[in-house]
């Protein structure tokens, strides 16, 4: 009597769950089928290619069973069924865009000859977002497009310039909104720069920190043309300096610089105005140099493992004035740039006082 009364549960179970029966046919189609409306004509009409699933979620980058849905629902049709996951996915993304994005990515571009250089950040939602490939390759071709703007502008690019242009036969725009439907969080354009040399001779430094928390770029002007080699000089002290803004985040190139109400600021707040040079002229803080490796007599050993490196501290500007008698030319610094990923923008006086609660503290 009670195996009888299981049967019967379990076959009232089996009677009210819905479920896919998969079934293959022709090596390429796919037939979802609900058992409770069972009939000859559903299979019929729920067929659909695997192939076709495939190809519109490759367009698309929605979920296999969204892509299914829209293709029943616009009679197999491709070019319908992926014009209806888009208008889908912009009603989706447009209720993203109100969401805080403050993660995401700096890039950097630099043409050929390190002459021009283009600095662009995306924002999105998550720290995982940020790491995510198709995010990454997102921001490596905008900033690419960023960069093929330098021949029309420099400077700070406006954010409708950069929104229109075309990218794989779509604007950055649609793109965008593509990707907010395929990753699922708000995407955010905040800024893009492109700085040049213009008509002085020289190069471009840059840095990016890891996946682009951080970024810096410098311009180093010459008075005589270089060599290829001189070039490569060059351009490791410009790197090599680029990665010290990021590290120790300079506000000025020298002292000069300064405005006078800011050195009131920092004599107000009773910091010595020496600590706020030091602090904030790039000039004046100090960069660590390798020097020539120095073998250890102790150890009877040819291995290069057992050579080891010494490291000496100088000044940007006694290294820019070394490194002009080495290349036979006179160094100047032009400017500098340091981003910082979800920055806010703050006043001058603002990051006065707060370098000054820094100086303070130690």
């Amino acid at each position: 009597q009670l195996n009888k009364i299981n049967h019967n549960n379990n076959n009232n179970i089996n009677n009210n769950k819905l479920f896919f029966n998969l079934k293959q046919k022709n090596n390429n189609s796919l037939c979802f089928l609900n058992r409770k409306n069972f009939s000859t004509s559903n299979v019929e009409n729920t067929q659909v290619s695997v192939d076709l699933i495939k190809e519109l979620r490759k367009r698309s980058g929605a979920g296999i069973m969204d892509c299914r849905k829209a293709l029943i629902e616009h009679n197999l049709n491709l070019e319908t069924a992926m014009t209806y996951l888009i208008k889908k996915g912009l009603q989706n993304a447009a209720s993203k865009q109100d969401r805080n994005a403050v993660e995401g990515t700096i890039k950097i571009a630099n043409n050929s000859t390190n002459t021009i250089s283009a600095i662009i950040e995306i924002n999105c939602e998550t720290d995982f977002v940020s790491r995510n490939q198709i995010f990454q390759k997102l921001a490596t071709d905008v900033v690419n497009a960023t960069l093929s703007l330098s021949d029309k502008t420099s400077g700070k690019i406006d954010q409708e310039q950069i929104l229109n242009i075309k990218l794989h036969d779509e604007t950055i725009q649609s793109t965008f909104d593509s990707t907010r439907m395929q990753i699922g969080e708000n995407i955010i354009f905040k800024r893009a720069e492109i700085y040049s040399l213009s008509n002085r001779k020289g190069l471009i430094g840059s840095y990016v920190h890891g996946i682009g928390r951080y970024a810096s770029l410098i311009q180093l002007a010459v008075d005589t043309d270089l060599s290829d080699s001189a070039k490569a000089t060059l351009l490791s002290l410009a790197n090599k300096i680029a990665i010290h803004i990021v590290g120790f985040k300079p506000q000025y190139i020298k002292s000069s610089d300064i405005p006078k109400e800011i050195l009131q600021i920092v004599s107000d707040c009773g910091i010595s105005e020496q600590n706020f040079l030091e602090r904030t002229c790039l000039l004046l803080q100090e960069l660590e140099f390798e020097t020539t490796p120095i073998k250890n007599e102790k150890l009877d050993s040819q291995d290069s493992s057992f050579i080891e490196p010494t490291f000496i501290k100088m000044q940007v500007k006694d290294a820019i004035i070394n490194y002009s008698k080495q290349l036979g030319t006179n160094i100047e610094i032009i400017n500098f740039i340091r981003w910082e990923r979800g920055e806010t923008p703050k006043s001058l006086i603002e990051q006065t006082q707060q370098i000054c609660a820094e100086i303070g503290k130690k």
